[in-house]
């Protein structure tokens, strides 16, 4: 129960628990504005969500203009919803009659809404000058209804009550449903507090102690569900964990059938009228239901009959059996599909106990094999396999069953094997076997699972691609030899130098642990590294001494042309970027594009390296070879200036301890 006190506003009432319902008698208009204006201000100022229900003599225009004159600027309480002031036909009537459940339901979105937007609490009044005679009796027992719902919440609301339409009698039934309440005598007004209440509140306290103490000690989700309205009375944290509500308080004055999905909700609502209200059955159910975000749960339920702060209720024990459900369900599923597959499959499913003895074949048998279901069962593995094929089976059987018996459950199957089977006729076919083994619950191997996919068109076609590739390949390198030479023929003087600057690079690439396919590219730029050079002429390729700056430039020019035909190959790809790159230097002083560090290639900073070794340690048309020291030195000097400094040490590596020389 809440029990924290909140400023009321009223001059005569200074602060009260949060829960607390009102009672107000009046006679003129301005009683009431004595009472409430005062009232909704304290609470709009405290930040509270704020509810005036009006009726004669004070219509909601009159409620919103003297709020307007009490509250600075309350157009913007207004405009935001802090505060709202409604007609009691928009809020009690449906049809022109008094309705219970509109009533409680709309009030259940306002306290919603009040916790979603952050308000500190609720403060209502509603006048009641509009009620009916034959009505009177029915809205006594929703007041009951209302003092039971805000008790859990942090709710305080005022009731108006003209003294006109108020005897006695009436008078009591109002009193009896109200913790205080507030009349004007001789023009003071007075307050007056319901001992009988007072002292049910502290007896119904007692009592709810002992019911959250027994909720709290459980596991289970448990609910109170007041056997007049239908909605929770109190709850526990297991159950709003089940439900998915931050605490118990936040499923106070929720209707479960809310939570029942839309198809089920006729069914569940006769079963807790029957078997709880009713006969008191103390039945288990197991019912689905929708958690506050929507996700359907399965739920073991037991409902008894009880009495909670003097009413009729249900006691509720839930338990969240999704897990166990879907469980069910999934195993369900399982075996369906599986008769499904094994008898509908074109593959053939088979299994075996651990001697390999048949106890299942699909009937896709006959399909692959030629064998019926009964044939197949009375065959052995000796019959149905060649010897090669026999051989490679037992082999790997012994060997998994081998691994079960030093590493017991490590084994969950035996992999893929391609075997080759004996058909009835004669012939044979080649199949995919994939094998599992099946265990018992304690973890024990009680029966190997096989599937069986006829291969041998693709095996056929695999052996012709294989062979197509090889072919394709040989061709490819007799094609990328044959540029290879074509280069060299136009420049003798570097005859085999693409050769010797791939061999180098290869070598450089393997020791810095690069992959096959980094590896091909290296090897297949290297070789067409200098295609460039087939456009220059010769007579510059060629020329004893120092160049010009002019024939400098149309040297720079061999990568941008080797690049410009390699890059319509769609197969060389990467290959036409590395040789493109193999003239750029880590500073950004290469050619053609200046890139600098990383953005130029790996596969172009091994060719780099490689081409300048090869160049320094062989003879040129203007100079003698300066021989591998020099070359050493050069690559040395300028390691992460010119050269990546990794592929340097590499390099270095390659002929310090792995004896490379060039070939010819």
């Amino acid at each position: 129960m809440v029990t924290r006190l909140r400023k009321t506003g009223i001059a005569f009432v200074d602060s009260l628990p949060w829960g607390t319902h009102l009672c107000q008698f009046y006679e003129t208009k301005q009683d009431l504005l004595d009472v409430l204006v005062p009232y909704f201000k304290a609470g709009l100022e405290n930040n509270e969500l704020c509810l005036w229900i009006t009726s004669e003599p004070l219509k909601e225009s009159e409620a919103r203009k003297v709020m307007m004159e009490a509250v600075w600027h309350f157009d913007s309480y207004l405009e935001r919803g802090q505060m709202e002031i409604v007609s009691y036909a928009d809020w009690y009537l449906k049809d022109g009659s008094f309705n219970q459940q509109r009533a409680l339901d709309t009030a259940s979105r306002r306290m919603t809404a009040m916790k979603d937007k952050g308000y500190s609490g609720l403060r209502a009044s509603g006048n009641v000058g509009w009620l009916p005679k034959q009505s009177w009796d029915d809205f006594t027992r929703y007041e009951g209804v209302v003092s039971s719902l805000i008790a859990e919440h942090q709710v305080m609301t005022i009731c108006s009550y003209p003294l006109a339409m108020c005897g006695v009698l009436e008078s009591l039934h109002v009193m009896k449903n109200h913790r205080l309440a507030l009349i004007k005598h001789e023009g003071v007004w007075q307050v007056i507090e319901n001992l009988g209440q007072t002292k049910t509140e502290a007896a119904l306290k007692e009592t709810e102690e002992r019911y959250r103490n027994l909720f709290e000690s459980t596991q289970d989700g448990m609910e109170v569900i007041d056997g007049g309205t239908g909605r929770i009375v109190l709850a526990n944290q297991a159950v709003a964990r089940i439900f998915g509500f931050d605490t118990p308080q936040d499923m106070i004055g929720v209707d479960p059938l809310d939570y029942i999905p839309s198809e089920d909700r006729e069914h569940v609502a006769a079963m807790m009228s029957g078997y709880m209200f009713e006969k008191d059955m103390h039945r288990v159910v197991e019912l689905r239901a929708l958690r506050k975000d929507g996700a359907l749960i399965w739920l073991s339920a037991l409902g008894v009959k009880t009495e909670y702060r003097g009413r009729l209720a249900g006691l509720v024990s839930l338990r969240d059996v999704t897990e166990r459900k879907q469980a069910e369900q999934a195993l369900s599923d399982s075996e369906r599909r599986y008769r499904l597959l094994a008898e509908n499959v074109s593959d053939v499913i088979w299994v075996t106990d651990m001697n390999l003895r048949p106890i299942y074949f699909s009937p896709s048998i006959s399909r692959l094999l030629g064998y019926s279901v009964e044939e197949a069962m009375e065959g052995t593995m000796e019959t149905m396999l060649t010897s090669a094929s026999l051989e490679a089976a037992a082999a790997t059987f012994k060997r998994v069953l081998a691994l079960e018996q030093r590493e017991p459950g490590r084994l969950s199957g035996a992999g893929t094997l391609e075997l080759e089977f004996k058909r009835k006729d004669g012939s044979t076919v080649w199949a995919d076997t994939t094998v599992s083994i099946l265990r018992d619950p304690s973890g024990r191997p009680v029966e190997i699972l096989g599937v069986l996919r006829d291969v041998s068109d693709r095996k056929k076609a695999g052996e012709q691609l294989h062979h197509s590739l090889e072919v394709l390949e040989r061709t490819m390198e007799d094609t990328i030899q044959a540029i290879a030479s074509t280069v060299e023929t136009k420049d003798l003087y570097t005859a085999g130098h693409q050769r010797r600057v791939t061999q180098l690079a290869c070598s450089i690439a393997r020791e810095m642990g690069l992959s096959r396919e980094r590896m091909r590219v290296i090897r297949t730029a290297g070789l067409l590294h200098d295609l460039g050079k087939i456009s220059l002429p010769t007579d510059i390729l060629t020329k004893p001494g120092n160049l010009t700056e002019i024939e400098m430039a149309v040297i720079r020019t061999h990568p941008q042309v080797a690049y410009d035909v390699l890059k319509n190959i769609e197969s060389f790809g990467q290959i036409a970027d590395v040789v493109l790159q193999h003239h750029e230097r880590m500073d950004g002083s290469g050619y053609p594009s200046g890139l600098h560090g990383e953005e130029i290639l790996l596969e172009a900073r091994i060719l780099a390296v490689s081409d300048v070794v090869e160049a320094m340690f062989s003879h040129r048309p203007y100079r003698p070879a300066l021989g591998l020291q020099k070359a050493r030195e050069e690559i040395a000097r300028n390691s992460g200036t010119l050269y990546d400094p990794e592929v340097v040490g590499a390099c270095l590596t390659v002929f310090d301890q792995t004896g490379f020389e060039f070939g010819e």
